[in-house]
């Protein structure tokens, strides 16, 4: 398929993924000149209604939503021998491979990183169930990333569209298995959208843990059995970071009973909100004390001045008995008194009030710490840190979360490097061994992680 011409206007030029239904390719449309995804049927499956019902399904739902979060369908069309749908194409990834990045490497995100994107999947879905649209397969792997940190929910195929015609048989089991609501999994013909909010709430889950609650299982009806009647523990169980507030949000989406579990994508969605209000934003300082109100001066008759009340009086008496003084001293040839000829007797504190304040003293950095602020390459930071875990505690977040932590030092680390290390001092950020400038590091945090080191041998 690759090089070739569907329609006389759609080039295929490259495969991006494949499943039980179809391939999807990346084409360019010639006649529009713009790049298009086209997922094509799968041949074999033609000539099965129910499959074929669900292809078209998929269309005609997807072309009556105009969301900037979900991936627009623009047109259906008959190809021989089958049929192909085409759709924007979304350059980025997928939410499980920033999750997993390869077979053997898993990251959790940390929430503050994670709930914008997640809050952008529930105003999709919410969207969705708006316009009577169940997507029934909601997965990491249903959800892209564009470079931009937007999010695009695919694969609406096993959803039900607004005119109630079901897209799947009532006693078929579709969808991911791991990410299904009890429900889905018993097989119950009455799926609504509190289903939707099981499989986002598992779908969280593994955002801020990077596993599942329970352990895989390649059995069916093991895995069935776990998630219908096992009870999961919190995401804090396996990441420590994750605030308990956010990891009941979590819980309560997971609720095996749907009327347990939030009841619409809008309510979870103000839940989690609620929890940013409380836990991500800076406190306004207290006003100021009002201004106390001074009494006006009692007003005191005046009276006749005698002459040694009168102003300048006691200015020009002090004047007069200071030169008598030290006329007799000079008399005397007292040679301690402050003159040009004896400048050693000049008052100390008055030639060191004209020098600069003594500067505060620098920091000392143990050798440890100096070890670490020469390492430049993200996992050798971790793998270093990994060694010493009997003396640094450890966490991960963004710049909300570092502003108690005064005295601590921050590795600011983007992608595979390690940017720069910083001190905070009083809420400010003091360069280690960096090449940005701690001045802008707020800034310069957008997008990156950071992990910060309280290290008890530090002078």
């Amino acid at each position: 398929m690759i090089g070739s011409i569907i329609n006389n206007k759609y080039r295929i030029e490259e495969e991006l993924g494949r499943g039980g239904m179809g391939i999807v390719y990346r084409a360019g449309d010639t006649l529009l000149n713009r790049t298009v995804a086209l997922k094509i049927m799968n041949p074999e499956l033609v000539q099965q209604q129910n499959l074929l019902q669900r292809f078209l399904g998929e269309a005609q739902i997807l072309v009556k939503l105009s969301h900037p979060y979900i991936v627009k369908v623009y047109d259906l069309q008959v190809m021989a021998p089958g049929f192909f749908i085409v759709m924007e194409y979304v350059e980025g990834l997928t939410l499980t491979r920033k999750i997993k990045p390869s077979a053997t490497e898993t990251i959790p995100i940390p929430y503050p990183e994670a709930l914008p994107i997640f809050k952008q999947t529930l105003q999709a879905i919410a969207y969705a169930h708006e316009a009577g649209v169940l997507h029934r397969d909601i997965k990491p792997s249903n959800i892209m990333l564009t470079a931009h940190h937007l999010v695009k929910v695919m694969d609406f195929g096993l959803a039900k569209n607004p005119q109630g015609l079901d897209l799947t048989q009532p006693q078929d089991i579709l969808g991911t298995p791991v990410y299904m609501a009890p429900e889905q999994i018993k097989g119950l013909s009455h799926v609504d959208r509190r289903s939707d909010i099981y499989s986002l709430g598992m779908t969280l889950y593994e955002m801020l843990t990077g596993r599942w609650p329970f352990e895989p299982e390649k059995n069916f009806f093991v895995l069935a059995k776990k998630i219908v009647e096992e009870n999961f523990p919190p995401p804090t169980r396996f990441n420590a970071a994750v605030p308990k507030d956010l990891a009941k949000i979590v819980m309560t989406a997971l609720a095996k009973k749907p009327e347990q579990r939030f009841q619409t994508a809008e309510k979870m969605l103000a839940a989690i909100e609620q929890f940013e209000q409380r836990t991500m934003t800076i406190p306004a300082p207290p006003p100021p004390p009002a201004p106390t109100t001074i009494p006006a001066p009692i007003p005191v008759p005046l009276k006749p001045q005698r002459f040694w009340e009168r102003p300048g009086f006691m200015l020009t008496a002090s004047a007069i008995l200071l030169a008598v003084v030290l006329g007799v001293y000079r008399f005397l040839g007292n040679s301690s008194l402050p003159s040009q000829s004896n400048p050693a007797a000049v008052s100390p504190s008055t030639s060191d009030s004209t020098k600069n304040p003594p500067a505060l003293p620098r920091l000392t950095h143990s050798p440890l710490l100096m070890e670490l602020a020469a390492i430049t390459e993200t996992p050798a930071l971790l793998k270093k840190l990994s060694d010493y875990q009997q003396e640094l505690k450890l966490t991960a977040g963004k710049e909300a979360d570092f502003e108690s932590l005064d005295g601590c030092y921050l590795f600011v680390c983007e992608a595979q490097n390690v940017l720069g290390v910083f001190q905070l001092k009083k809420n400010i950020y003091h360069a280690v061994n960096s090449t940005t400038s701690y001045a802008d590091l707020p800034e310069k945090f957008s997008g990156k992680t950071a992990i910060w080191v309280q290290e008890h041998s530090v002078q």
